[in-house]
């Protein structure tokens, strides 16, 4: 019996290791490869400050209507439209959609003189899609966040990772700030879209606050979830939209969202996300 025993792992084990060596791994990693390749809509993600009137903690002093100014948006404009965008995603609330396409149809009757409608809505992306015949869409979803608490929190608390970060960059946002009076419009968003800024307002807006929480509690990462949980709710309605393969798809939003947007967006079946450099080169 020991003998049979014994001959039979023998066969068993021949047999899994015979099937083993039958696996063609090339035509696994094919097949794997064709399985997650979808058709997407491209899509160029552009970060903004805002030119306007806003709501968040910095803001710009780039002043949007000096005439050099108004002549260099004109300029991008005209060149972002290269892109062929089909729609424009806008961070304007979705309830004020037919507030948003009057405007915008007013302003196509008088394009020759500018629109300062939600600052770069109305200064860049009416401009847009009047040369491209893009429809405009409002898809922001507003929430507030505490920071201040958790900046007090970690002053209170001596907290080294969160005070000593910015101790480190504070210099450099210096020289950022010097670049919104000096550098041209291009200039400013070619910067603005490089991966080391985008991860910098990353971190800034969310995940540098998860080091800030006291004992036993998340006060940090309580806050840092609702800058994710706003993101995440304005993608969810990027998805409300009919967005086809055959669709190009700009989306003009502040910079820190856009840094949650192509966190997304790269591992989606819907969207290619394309290099945005390519259309901000003088």
């Amino acid at each position: 019996m020991k003998t049979l025993q014994t001959t039979l792992i023998a066969v068993m084990t021949f047999i899994s290791f015979g099937s083993t060596a039958q696996i063609d791994e090339a035509q696994i990693l094919k097949e794997s490869k064709e399985a997650f390749t979808f058709n997407r809509a491209q899509v160029l993600l552009l970060g903004t400050w805002h030119m306007g009137t806003t709501t968040d903690a910095h803001k710009s002093t780039y002043d949007a209507s000096e005439p050099r100014r108004q002549k260099e948006i004109a300029e991008l404009a005209e060149q972002l439209a290269t892109f062929k965008p089909t729609k424009i995603l806008v961070e304007i609330s979705p309830e004020e959609q037919a507030e948003l396409d009057a405007v915008y149809a007013a302003y196509k009757k008088n394009p020759s003189k500018p629109s300062s409608y939600y600052g770069e809505v109305g200064l860049l992306a009416f401009q847009v899609a009047r040369l491209s015949g893009a429809t405009l869409h409002a898809t922001d979803h507003e929430m507030g966040y505490d920071y201040p608490s958790i900046g007090k929190l970690a002053r209170e608390t001596q907290n080294a990772h969160y005070n000593g970060y910015y101790a480190k960059v504070g210099p450099f946002m210096q020289k950022v700030d010097a670049l919104e009076n000096k550098a041209t419009t291009k200039q400013l968003y070619r910067f603005t879209n490089t991966q080391n800024y985008l991860d910098f307002l990353f971190n800034v807006n969310a995940d540098l606050l998860i080091h800030v929480n006291t004992k036993d509690n998340f006060e940090g990462a309580n806050v840092a979830a609702d800058y994710y949980k706003r993101n995440l709710r304005i993608y969810a309605n990027f998805n409300r939209l009919d967005i086809t393969p055959n669709d190009r798809v700009l989306v003009l939003y502040g910079a820190s969202h856009v840094a949650f947007f192509h966190d997304f967006m790269k591992r989606s079946h819907l969207y290619e996300v394309v290099d945005v450099q390519e259309y901000l080169k003088d």
